[in-house]
């Protein structure tokens, strides 16, 4: 089970990597250089530094800290490029303190008010499992299906796939 959540960790680990990796890089250098005089005259961390040490606590498995952090990041800057992923990591950070219900509002957020980034498919599933477990076998059906729908060709429309086989039974 450890090495499956190491693996895990490592799999989401790449995937922000590679969301750094396809950010235009003139948008990013406009953005964090914006960012870096907003911060510089208002006091406050950069964003950048709020979300690497989330990031950070929570490939450190500091659940409650990454949460915080997170949570601050979102709050200090909802329109950065990276508050999808940010929410998504709250949500997980949330799930492995079993906060479930503060989980499943997240990863409803993130699949809601951030549809057309990578993490949403990963959201919809994500909230299928909490709903499953929760037995809301229904809503975990509704948000499977709508993974399918909406996210066909993502990895985690192929997982939801074997899912809804096992919602099923």
């Amino acid at each position: 089970n450890q090495l499956g959540e190491n693996q895990t960790l490592l799999n989401t680990i790449q995937q922000d990597i590679e969301q750094l990796k396809t950010r235009p890089p003139a948008v990013a250098a406009t953005t964090e250089s914006a960012q870096a005089t907003a911060e510089a005259t208002s006091g406050q961390p950069s964003a950048t530094e709020i979300y690497r040490q989330a990031f950070a606590d929570y490939t450190q498995q500091h659940y409650a800290e990454a949460e915080q952090g997170f949570n601050e990041f979102l709050r200090l800057y909802p329109e950065n490029p990276f508050a999808a992923t940010a929410c998504f990591r709250m949500a997980q950070s949330q799930q492995a303190q079993g906060k479930s219900q503060q989980a499943l509002s997240n990863f409803a957020a993130v699949a809601s008010h951030y549809p057309d980034d990578h993490k949403a498919a990963e959201s919809l599933y994500n909230m299928a499992l909490l709903l499953k477990q929760s037995n809301q076998l229904q809503h975990a059906q509704s948000a499977l299906d709508r993974l399918i729908q909406n996210y066909p060709d993502s990895p985690a429309a192929k997982k939801a796939a074997a899912g809804l086989a096992s919602l099923e039974e």
